[in-house]
């Protein structure tokens, strides 16, 4: 899984938006718009990808859902 960036244009203003994406066609995970960066947009596109490999990691190490 990878953080995507993309740029998009919302009353003349340039938006940011970021997808987790995964696999060779860019399987869509998660997505979210409306920064005013790139480097907003890739922050909490990497914050969500961090927060969602913890979680997997301790479930496997529990067993249990967290």
């Amino acid at each position: 899984m990878r953080v995507k960036v993309e740029s998009y244009a919302c009353g003349g203003r340039e938006l940011w938006a970021y997808a987790l994406v995964a696999g060779r066609k860019d399987y869509v995970i998660s997505s979210a718009n409306g920064y005013a960066s790139a480097a907003a947009a890739r922050s909490a596109g990497d914050a969500l990808l961090t927060s969602l490999a913890r979680r997997a990691a301790a479930k496997q190490v529990t067993g249990r859902p967290v």
